[in-house]
């Protein structure tokens, strides 16, 4: 059964200031901070108050954004349930990162490889063939080692100069990356990757020279390693987004799932956009892809127009803690227009 998000919490996911994002955290309850944690528009300052919360889910989803870097350095020396999500942080020091990608527990070393603050020696020296799949080939799901294995390879795209030498899922991580040549895609189709429609469509096999064609034309193509091309330019649309990943032969790869989330919040898997019966994706992806993107938790529950009144309302509100306020306490118990309230929370405010 799907669940509607109050008004607030889902406000919390849209683009809001600084202020305003630090108002949320001392108004909301727990679903609504923790909501604000998953923001891909959380604020570092937020982010580092969030990350001190006794709430681990809050906690969790904060660190990787967070400004106090002696707090997560901490938490990542410690080691613990936080210190997988510390070590995403990109502010940690190379020397720390170089340190937990050697020394520490899996889930810590797996997170330092792909936190961009570690230097590509390290990473060389580190992720030997047997140790990436240590790594990659842990998750009780197959749609887990998969996100794990594009996200790998994407912080990694050095792994493609040798192609076989990887295990399953990195190979499929593998076939994301646009600059494949050809000779690495026939070498990863013979070590036993050629079943699936994304590598089919991928650019080096079909011809198709990516740089000379729009946005809209890369996203109907059927290739993770266009999507992903698409994904990188500035004039991607929530409509090319929708486009992408409502393909009729394929659903879309998780790292593609999160990247979209991140950029365009979790409306863009809402029941709203689906605009294709075979548009969406499956419970395993949606939980590979929440592994990368917090906010793809909230991809079933957030209706686009409730997201669409909320974004309008809340600029409405600024940042006034008051308005704010009113806007939390009469939104739960009122039905109306939530534009037409935030205008009232405002003057009531006033």
């Amino acid at each position: 059964m799907t669940t509607v998000m109050k008004p607030i919490t889902v406000a919390a996911l849209c683009p809001i200031s600084e202020k305003a994002q630090h108002i949320v955290a001392d108004i909301g309850d727990i679903e609504t901070v923790r909501a604000l944690a998953a923001s891909p528009h959380l604020c570092g300052s937020v982010a580092s108050r969030l990350a001190h919360s006794s709430d681990v889910t809050t906690s969790v989803r904060a660190l990787p954004k967070s400004d106090d870097v002696a707090h997560a350095a901490r938490l990542v020396s410690h080691g613990g349930v936080k210190a997988p999500h510390a070590a995403q942080n990109p502010k940690l020091s190379p020397l720390l990162l170089e340190d937990s990608a050697r020394r520490a527990a899996d889930p810590v070393a797996l997170r330092a490889l792909l936190n961009p603050s570690l230097t590509e020696d390290v990473r060389r020296s580190v992720l030997t063939p047997q140790r990436a799949q240590e790594l990659v080939d842990v998750a009780l799901t197959a749609g887990g080692d998969v996100i794990r294995g594009y996200e790998l390879v994407l912080a990694n795209q050095w792994m493609l100069e040798t192609p076989t030498d990887w295990s399953l899922s990195i190979r499929r991580g593998l076939t994301t990356l646009a600059q494949m040549t050809s000779e690495q895609y026939e070498a990863i189709r013979k070590a036993g990757y050629s079943s699936w429609d994304s590598f089919r469509s991928h650019p080096c096999r079909t011809g198709t020279n990516t740089e000379v064609l729009s946005t809209t034309a890369l996203v109907t193509i059927g290739s993770s390693a266009t999507d992903m091309v698409a994904i990188a330019r500035p004039d991607l649309t929530l409509d090319d987004a929708v486009r992408m990943c409502a393909q009729g032969r394929r659903l879309p790869e998780p790292h593609v799932v999160a990247r979209v989330v991140a950029i365009f919040g979790p409306t863009a898997f809402s029941q709203e956009t689906q605009r294709h019966p075979r548009y969406g994706f499956s419970a395993t992806a949606h939980r590979a892809a929440a592994w990368a993107c917090p906010a793809v938790a909230y991809a079933s529950e957030t209706p686009l127009s409730l997201y669409n009144e909320c974004a309008r309302s809340v600029r409405t509100l600024g940042d006034d803690r008051t308005a704010w306020e009113m806007f939390s306490l009469l939104s739960t118990s009122m039905v109306g227009d939530l534009a037409d309230l935030a205008q009232a929370s405002s003057v009531l405010a006033s």
